[in-house]
């Protein structure tokens, strides 16, 4: 990381920041409401926080994919639902990049510009004169009572097509134009608002539409050369490293001034609890350091062979699925270590347990991804198409 790039990121965790306040004084919201507080919502885009990917021709932050890493360990420690919408929206505003100029500007040059987007590939794009009608259900569209447009992934529908052969697009929508189901009701991440968005026969003008594998981008830039298949597991994947972190520091906090029933000596004089702590930390800068790495490793493939890219992609889902896991294991110890502290709703270390075996469930951090490094570790094909 040069200087300037530093200093953008150091700016930018500096805005994150300025969330904490309005996050402590309407924390009770995020359960309550099931979406983002309307006062943290605003506090987001006051500090233009939706845009971290956008293209910087449109006003957005100009970050890398590891700037993007730190950003969201810092909004996830605030509350996990802040640091869901703001890594989701990175990940959204990036699509700018593959846009016409014109739509890029009118659709993300606002720093109210938020699109949901789903990667489900539960889309139907039928081609017609000048464009597709598009229709479909996408669960899981974070975000979506909040945003300003939808992105679904759709399979074009064309009856001469092969029945193997499957082509997916990115379709640009206006929120006024989709239906949501408020239907999130869930135990953890509540304040990211999850609903289900339904689309039925509207029609997308050809700009508004462009592949979702290997698009070709129309900024320079090397986030937006990096593999979709990859950027978007990244983006959520990120956000367990933020919660453990959060789980250590609270704790580090409770430690100091409480004992458990049978010693009267804090917590944090305590060896057993010592050692526990130092696992839970091992394992969140394990986790932490292995993404980096993974990452590291990702960019720097990018213009190798084929060969080496594939290793790159497989290895980085191994990252993640390992972090996810560490990242609980990290958290369970911290339960553990606080004893009746982690199941009282009124403690953060409750939220954050619930937030962590939410998030860690997404399908980027799958088990699965044991299995195809696996595969390959062992001479064999992958398996897999998406990776």
């Amino acid at each position: 990381m040069d200087r300037g790039e530093a200093t953008a990121n150091y700016a930018v965790i500096d805005r994150v920041r300025a969330l904490e306040p309005v996050a402590n004084d309407h924390r009770a919201e995020f359960d309550q409401l099931r979406r983002m507080p309307p006062a943290v919502m605003q506090a987001i885009v006051d500090n233009d926080l939706l845009r971290l990917w956008a293209p910087v021709s449109v006003g957005g932050s100009g970050l890398s994919a590891h700037d993007l890493v730190d950003v969201i360990i810092a909004a996830s420690q605030i509350e996990g639902a802040i640091g869901w919408m703001l890594t989701n929206s990175a990940a959204a505003s990036r699509l700018a990049a593959f846009l016409p100029p014109d739509s890029a500007h009118a659709w993300f040059a606002a720093p109210r510009s938020l699109t949901a987007v789903s990667t489900a590939t539960n889309g139907r794009a039928v081609p017609v004169a000048g464009g597709y009608r598009i229709s479909g259900r996408w669960p899981f569209c974070s975000s979506s009572q909040e945003a300003t447009r939808f992105c679904g992934l759709c399979e074009i529908a064309t009856p001469e097509k092969s029945p193997d052969t499957q082509e997916l697009i990115f379709a640009h929508l206006d929120i006024d134009s989709v239906t949501i189901e408020d239907n999130w009701q869930v135990s953890g991440l509540r304040g990211t608002g999850s609903c289900d968005v339904i689309v039925d026969d509207v029609f997308v003008e050809a700009n508004g539409v462009h592949p979702f594998i290997n698009p070709e981008p129309r900024e320079a830039g090397l986030l937006y050369r990096l593999p979709t298949l990859s950027i978007f597991p990244l983006t959520v994947s990120i956000v367990p490293l933020g919660l453990a972190r959060a789980a250590l520091t609270e704790f580090q906090s409770l430690a100091a001034k409480r004992s458990r029933a049978g010693s009267s000596l804090p917590l944090a004089e305590r060896e057993w609890i010592q050692f526990e702590i130092g696992r839970a930390e091992a394992h969140q800068r394990s986790a932490h350091a292995f993404i980096l790495k993974a990452l590291d490793e990702l960019t720097s493939s990018i213009d190798s062979s084929q060969e080496r890219r594939t290793e790159a992609r497989i290895n980085f889902r191994l990252a993640l699925t390992h972090s996810a896991n560490a990242c609980i294991e990290a958290v369970n110890i911290i339960a553990t270590c606080a004893g009746t502290s982690a199941i009282q709703e009124t403690h953060r270390i409750e939220r954050i347990g619930r937030d962590m075996a939410a998030a860690t469930k997404h399908v980027a951090m799958t088990a699965n991804n044991y299995l195809v490094a696996g595969r390959v570790a062992l001479g064999q094909p992958p398996g897999l198409s998406r990776f």
